[in-house]
């Protein structure tokens, strides 16, 4: 069985004082996500306001920040988990 975790959602900044949204939030979220046990994570980049995005800059912020942090924090624990980006927008 593969659990998919997805780390924010189409929600705006202020549905959740918790709620990830900056590449290193999404980062910390992603570490903490595959060390309890995500063996894929979904994540949606969000544009200055909040919004869902697929602007290239703000994808490549994301992605390169999720890596980082799944690579560097829990490449032991899950080696090669893979990230998804939303289409939604």
């Amino acid at each position: 069985m593969l659990l998919k975790a997805c780390l924010n959602g189409p929600r705006r900044p202020g549905d959740h004082p918790a709620l990830p949204v900056k590449p290193a939030e999404l980062a910390a979220a992603a570490a903490g996500a595959v060390a309890a046990g995500a063996g894929a994570l979904h994540v949606h980049p969000k544009d200055a306001s909040g919004a869902d995005t697929l602007d290239a800059a703000a994808v490549v912020a994301v992605l390169v920040a999720v890596l980082v942090a799944v690579l560097v924090a829990v490449r032991a624990a899950a080696p090669g988990t893979p990230v998804g980006v939303t289409t939604g927008a």
